[in-house]
């Protein structure tokens, strides 16, 4: 079942007609930049009056329509909708998807955007059927040989900036796991592990990066670097042990 929500500035002037149904009334601006704007300079978050509930979509567009032409948008009111109601789909056809997909396709993300869905997602539990939908649709799209190739060219080209293997590395720096997650980690491996299969392709990557010159003087510099930590801090440590002594 759907509803009719109005959002309101904080001064208590209208400032939006919604349909939806779920949380949706309380996404401030999603897809509408005035409204987005008038969301952050109050804070985050609009007042919120849900108008008209337990509507099938039908008769909800015909009441979005009804209050959006009763308070007026644009130069005959105060909201910001950008059109005048009535429009879209809850669940869009096959082809409007890969339409919305198509025009996504190399759009960046705004690290405000990026913020917000990162938040959205904190604490977020799924269900184990949507867990196992998700692992369904990831193993469909890695049997393609043409997905497999795009992802490693993506990852190798992340990884060739210097900046963001920095990035990363800070990120992981101090990060501590739960017994809960190293237990997750150490069974993943282990079953991976025990496939002669993964065991293989794991020797075959790894001596095709070993072949190249290049990847072995890196991995060698890696080591000094790591080695040399480990003898500046197991001599610091002695240092400071005499120093106690003393």
């Amino acid at each position: 079942m759907f509803y009719v929500y109005i959002k309101f500035r904080p001064c208590g002037t209208p400032c939006y007609v919604g349909k939806g149904r779920g949380n949706r009334a309380f996404h401030d601006g999603r897809g509408n930049p005035h409204l987005q704007n008038i969301a952050r300079k109050a804070g985050g978050k609009l007042p919120t009056v849900i108008v008209c509930r337990d509507l099938d979509e039908a008769t909800a567009f015909e009441y979005e329509r009804a209050w959006i032409a009763a308070i007026g948008r644009g130069k005959n009111g105060p909201l910001v909708n950008l059109t005048a109601g009535g429009e879209g789909a809850s669940d869009p056809c096959e082809e409007s998807r890969a339409n919305m997909s198509k025009a996504r396709v190399g759009k960046p993300l705004s690290p405000e955007t990026c913020k917000r869905m990162s938040r959205a997602k904190i604490g977020k539990v799924f269900s184990k059927e949507h867990r196992a939908k998700i692992g369904e649709a990831t193993r469909v799209r890695m049997a393609s040989q043409e997905a497999r190739a795009k992802i490693g060219d993506a990852t190798r080209s992340r990884m060739s900036d210097l900046a963001n293997r920095l990035k990363m590395s800070e990120t992981h720096k101090g990060r501590v796991f739960t017994e809960t997650h190293r237990s997750r980690i150490s069974a993943s491996l282990k079953l991976a592990c025990s496939s002669s299969e993964i065991r293989t392709k794991m020797s075959v990557s790894a001596k095709a990066r070993l072949s190249s010159p290049e990847a072995r003087a890196k991995l060698s510099e890696a080591a000094s670097r790591a080695w040399a930590r480990k003898r500046e801090e197991k001599f610091s440590g002695l240092h400071e042990t005499r120093l106690e002594g003393h």
